[in-house]
């Protein structure tokens, strides 16, 4: 089986840049053409066994085209949405997040604020504007910005009802959480 998949590999490997050059060629041809409706511009056809790990790099790749359409649509930036990875603290394992904009300025905003108010000795107790900007914990702070996260949820909401590419691309990245979800149930 190893062996199969090693040669799998290697070929694929040989014969993948010729495949892609003949799209090249064949996409110059098609440009020239009429568009097909029943064409769909994204699609991921997933045969055969795949693993959890595969399955997981290929929800990565998808939703970073996911964003990267919302980005490329979404006339205010503010909203658009970055991902990343960090390591949280008390652990060595990196983890991905994805997250709008307004909400990485508010989280730079407020340790910048927290900073501040520690370097001038620390907060006064008796001044409530002060112990509002003190550190937000990560909840509070997704708490103070809800307006913000439902103004988001609009967003991608219309977006999925008025742009196709956009549409498509969604449903391919809920098809693969699904599986993942699903990962092995259906052999039961």
């Amino acid at each position: 089986m190893n062996t199969q998949w090693n040669t799998w590999l290697v070929l694929s490997l040989i014969f993948l840049p010729l495949v892609s050059t003949a799209q090249d060629a064949a996409s110059t041809e098609a440009r020239s053409a009429p568009p097909q409706s029943s064409e769909t511009p994204y699609e991921i056809v997933v045969n055969g066994e795949v693993s959890r790990a595969r399955l997981r790099e290929l929800i990565v790749e998808v939703e970073e085209d996911f964003f990267a359409r919302f980005n490329e649509i979404n006339a205010d930036d503010d909203y658009d949405i970055f991902c990343y990875e960090y390591v949280p603290t008390m652990s060595h394992i990196k983890k991905r997040v994805c997250e709008p904009a307004f909400m990485l300025r508010a989280r730079g905003l407020n340790a910048s604020e927290t900073t501040f108010l520690l370097g001038q000795g620390g907060v006064d107790t008796n001044n409530a504007a002060q112990q509002a900007a003190f550190a937000h914990s990560p909840r509070s702070l997704r708490t103070h910005m809800a307006s913000n996260y439902e103004t988001l949820q609009e967003k991608l909401e219309a977006h999925n009802r008025s742009d196709a590419e956009f549409r498509q691309i969604g449903q391919a990245l809920a098809d693969l959480k699904n599986r993942l979800a699903n990962y092995g149930e259906e052999d039961d």
